[in-house]
């Protein structure tokens, strides 16, 4: 996943249409954009805070109960990744409401 975020990182700051795109998370333009930005960057992020290594794996789950399950030593963690929007005091949903309607 790092590496692959090294590459996209370049690629990004060759492109500023491309990083445009990647940032509108339209999937009809890409197709990870949406699951990049609120799930697996999250889950880099959350990596690279505990210090977790190369060596130390995860399994992506969208479908189950939690999104992802980490290994790393002899520990297992499962996390549940959500993505909070922001909730602008005219909002015509409330928080909660704003999922469904999307």
């Amino acid at each position: 996943m790092r590496a692959a975020e090294t590459i996209l990182l370049a690629e990004r700051q060759a492109d500023q249409g491309l990083s445009s795109r990647l940032r509108l998370q339209d999937r009809r333009q890409i197709d990870c954009a949406k699951t990049r930005n609120e799930e697996w960057l999250s889950l880099k992020l959350l990596a690279d805070g505990l210090g977790l290594g190369d060596t130390d794996t995860f399994r992506w789950r969208p479908a189950g109960a939690a999104d992802f399950v980490i290994t790393f030593g002899e520990k297992i963690v499962t996390i549940q990744c959500t993505m909070a929007y922001d909730e602008p005091s005219d909002a015509r949903f409330r928080a909660g409401h704003l999922y469904r309607k999307e």
